[in-house]
């Protein structure tokens, strides 16, 4: 159930599910049984092999809602079969998170579907690249495109001669998505920052979404990626600033019990329950004096955001206070049998109103980033 969220008029949904005829935990979870045994029947090798990696989790402990994960955006993306789609035939009550930190009435910036984003950049090739949360952040981008009509469901990365090649030369692995008004969104994913890498992809594309930063675990390491980063950004957009766009989404907060990910928080693997826990401050400056990683990347974004002239994408303010959120003992990476072998206190259970709301800082960025062109021409 979702509460406080008015319906998208533009949505005329054929649900299979009934979460907002919920008023509880075990109404919700037992909902959430029967969508599972539907979506195995869809996904027959899962049940066969055994599997908890799956696209609705129910076991997570009690009192957290039931969660969507990660899995569901293969069926939905890369099947041929339509019917796996929950992004095309489920309106904002049909997905099972629970998202009480927003109203889509009140919010502001107000949540945006992402093709509102694309619609401010037509003929222009929009790549999202960075570790998972921004594979996340992509495959959320496709869902509220399938939403709002503009992409077929489902969305297959569509392989071209020019996205082969530079994934031969690269080892990036892209897929790409046109859109009606003549936009292209590409989008790839790695851990660590491969400049080479990006340098030649930043050749072929007008707009540029990056962020990495998760899989550095030391201040000083993640200091030298975010320089380097931003002087990529810089130096190419200052080739052709009437056209080209840099936007660097902001670090995402992580709900390890110290705050972002540790050494020890890899000994704590196994744990089970696995909890992740609120941040202890709300405040990004406060949280980096007790040395949270992922806020110290903040400020160090925000300085170098100011000085290379990027436009940054809020992501941390809104992560923050979303610990229960998190896909936490289940590991969708992992392709586990038993639960407690990880402590995914990193990745977001996915619901449309979170990442319509992050869209929404999105289309705020670009809008000021294409202010800011002289020039700009579509």
């Amino acid at each position: 159930m979702v509460t406080g969220l008015l319906k998208d008029a533009r949505f005329q949904p054929a649900p299979v599910s009934n979460y907002s005829r919920c008023a509880d935990a075990t109404c919700r979870r037992a909902e959430c049984e029967a969508e599972q045994r539907r979506w195995h029947a869809e996904n027959p090798r899962l049940a066969r092999e055994g599997l908890v990696t799956r696209a609705v989790l129910c076991d997570k402990p009690a009192p957290a809602p039931p969660c969507i994960a990660p899995l569901l955006f293969d069926g939905a993306f890369y099947r041929r079969s339509h019917a796996a789609s929950r992004c095309a035939r489920w309106a904002d009550s049909d997905w099972p998170t629970d998202e009480p930190l927003i109203d889509r009435a009140t919010q502001r910036p107000r949540p945006r579907g992402f093709w509102e984003v694309m619609r401010l950049l037509p003929n222009r090739t929009v790549w999202i690249h960075g570790d998972s949360i921004q594979i996340q952040l992509c495959a959320a981008a496709r869902c509220s495109l399938i939403r709002d009509g503009v992409a077929p469901s489902p969305v297959v990365g569509v392989r071209t001669p020019l996205w082969d090649s530079l994934a031969t030369r690269t080892g990036l692995n892209y897929g790409a998505t046109t859109l009606p008004n003549g936009a292209t969104l590409v989008c790839s994913g790695v851990g660590n920052l491969q400049a080479d890498a990006v340098r030649q992809t930043l050749d072929h594309v007008d707009v540029a979404i990056l962020n990495h930063g998760l899989h550095y675990h030391a201040e000083a390491a993640v200091r030298r990626m975010l320089g380097e980063a931003f002087g990529l950004l810089a130096a190419w957009r200052a080739a052709d600033p009437t056209r080209r766009v840099p936007l660097w989404r902001e670090a995402s907060a992580q709900h390890f019990a110290g705050g972002s990910y540790t050494e020890h928080d890899q000994k704590r693997f196994g744990y089970e329950p696995c909890r992740c826990t609120a941040l202890a401050e709300d405040s990004p400056k406060k949280l980096a004096k007790k040395a949270n990683l992922n806020a110290l990347a903040l400020v160090e974004e925000q300085r170098l955001a100011a000085r290379r002239r990027v436009e940054l994408v809020p992501f941390f303010n809104l992560t923050a206070p979303r610990h229960d959120m998190h896909l936490a003992h289940y590991c969708s990476y992992d392709g586990q049998k038993t639960v407690g072998r990880c402590c995914d206190c990193t990745h977001f259970c996915y619901t449309p109103a979170f990442w319509d709301s992050a869209f929404g800082g999105l289309h705020r960025s670009v809008r000021r980033a294409l202010a800011r062109r002289p020039n700009v021409r579509g």
